[in-house]
């Protein structure tokens, strides 16, 4: 394989593994609450993280210099952005158990279009106007899923609404997690591996307060393997997204992962279809996956059309 097609490769992996993971959220909540997944998804990552930098530290460089220089003293542009990056996760698994994993990741898409207005008004990056026609694309398709979903779900229209606040609030702090994020990786001695290690760690420590781990006793080996798949997910996912921006344009990497919303329309469609019941079926109607088609495709025109720019793109769940 080329390196062009290992990078799309990789591309493809991260859309994939966030496109799962919004529907192994949502069917972990039948044994776990919300605090408890986040949190042991947030342990596994860091984990996985740290125990890679502590073996890069003692066997490789025999120094414990690296791990020092993450930990010792945790810079504060990290620390706040793993406090900020807690509560979108907070948020996002709030709205995700309030309404379902497809209008989660549908609505969750409100990150990306605000950070790109960061980066414009903030980081005095330039909007074109097909960025701008992504952006109004992407307000139609929010607009006419969401008129589908209030109309599917009327007579719980109180609990959709309150769903989508949570999950707004999570777009709206994972923007200030990822401005922090990119102004920390700026520094030339900072790599984002390295911001992901200090700042899964603060916010493993910040939510341990509310996590219930006697709901992790009764776990059966099955619950406990996708609990397990949920953290690492976090590292495939953003590790292959590192890979994936090494090989490829952004714009490029950009464009595939934004469609993850509807490949998550995909499976579950897929799930119903098959008659499979671990998770509840999605009533969309014609206008919803319009909407979600908008969605996705004015995200990723919106994402993808940056000039002369260098854009540090991040996780969004």
């Amino acid at each position: 394989m080329s390196v062009f097609q290992v990078g799309i490769f990789y591309a493809i992996t991260t859309g994939l593994c966030w496109a799962v993971l919004a529907i192994g959220l949502k069917y972990a909540l039948h044994f776990a609450s919300t605090s408890t997944i986040i949190w042991f998804r947030l342990f596994t990552a860091t984990v996985g993280l740290v125990g890679y930098y502590v073996y890069r530290s003692l066997v490789r460089e025999k120094s414990l210099r690296q791990l020092k220089k993450l930990f010792w003293p945790p810079p504060l542009k990290l620390v706040l952005a793993g406090l900020f990056i807690s509560c979108n996760y907070f948020g996002y698994m709030h709205g995700l158990e309030l309404t379902s994993a497809s209008n989660a990741q549908i609505m969750i898409q409100v990150g990306p279009l605000s950070l790109l207005l960061v980066g414009v008004f903030y980081f005095r990056e330039k909007l074109c106007w097909q960025q701008a026609a992504g952006i109004a694309l992407a307000i139609c398709g929010f607009a006419l899923f969401n008129w589908d979903q209030v109309l599917v779900a009327l007579e719980k229209s109180d609990v959709y609404i309150a769903g989508n606040i949570w999950i707004f609030f999570a777009a709206i702090t994972w923007v200030v997690f990822a401005t922090l994020q990119k102004m920390q990786i700026a520094k030339a001695d900072w790599t984002p591996q390295e911001t992901n290690a200090v700042i899964y760690f603060v916010s493993m420590i910040a939510l341990t307060p509310n996590a219930h781990f006697n709901e992790l006793r009764p776990l059966n080996f099955w619950q406990w393997l996708l609990m397990i798949s949920l953290g690492v997910n976090t590292i495939v996912a953003y590790g292959a997204f590192a890979e994936a921006l090494q090989r490829v344009p952004a714009s490029m990497v950009s464009l595939i992962i934004s469609i993850n919303p509807l490949i998550t329309l995909a499976l579950i469609a897929l799930i119903g279809y098959f008659g499979l019941t671990f998770i509840s079926p999605e009533p969309i109607m014609w206008r919803g996956y319009l909407g979600a088609s908008f969605v996705a495709s004015g995200v990723a025109i919106a994402v993808s059309m940056r000039k002369g720019t260098r854009t540090i793109v991040v996780p969004t769940k």
